[in-house]
């Protein structure tokens, strides 16, 4: 594997990642969290999916059929049989520990979480500066201000990380110890997550 593919790759996630933040635009406040929350969470639900496949090529690829593995992991996420990762909280918990997310990205997915149950739970939550959300918004930015473009960027930047570890994970024509070595591609701070803002 050479590196040049490496920029193939985060082409991939970057486009996926630009035309998503510009639908951000488009919505409202509360349209944003929602929104991007769901991504967030299906973003995470693939990188864990593409995970636990890796793992069976590497582990024991003879084990267990295609099929079977996919009905394995479709229980572990169903929310109407109660799967231990049917919840955003519940994927973002085992991508940490699994090593699939650095803590600022943990922290950040963790904090966007609560905002987002607040803004779907809530309904006198409407905009980023509603009293009931504006301390969850200053902790998901870590920063004294409420700034929506911030909230967008940040959360483009979180879907960025994960696409980009997910098109890693997910190269069939790479062995996969070398898939695994490649996460450091989408490893560290490229876009200064963990700087305040």
């Amino acid at each position: 594997m050479s590196q040049a593919k490496l920029p193939e790759y985060a082409a991939q996630a970057k486009k996926r990642v630009d035309a998503f933040r510009a639908s951000l635009e488009e919505e409202s406040d509360r349209g944003l969290v929602l929104v991007g929350g769901a991504f967030l969470e299906e973003e995470l639900k693939e990188l864990l999916r593409v995970y636990f496949a890796l793992q069976r090529r590497l582990l024991n690829p003879a084990s267990q059929s295609a099929q079977e593995l996919e009905n394995t992991v479709k229980s572990l996420f169903s929310f109407q049989g109660g799967g231990p990762l049917s919840t955003f909280a519940g994927k973002s918990n085992l991508a940490y520990a699994l090593g699939l997310l650095e803590k600022y990205e943990f922290r950040s997915l963790g904090s966007f979480s609560k905002l987002r149950n607040k803004f779907a739970h809530n309904i006198e939550s409407n905009t980023l500066q509603s009293p009931q959300v504006v301390d969850l918004v200053k902790n998901f930015l870590d920063s004294k201000k409420v700034e929506r473009d911030a909230v967008a960027d940040r959360v483009a930047k979180l879907a960025y990380q994960l696409i980009a570890r997910t098109v890693i994970l997910s190269q069939d024509d790479l062995p996969a110890e070398t898939t695994l070595q490649l996460l450091g591609f989408a490893r560290g701070d490229p876009y200064g997550l963990s700087q305040k803002t």
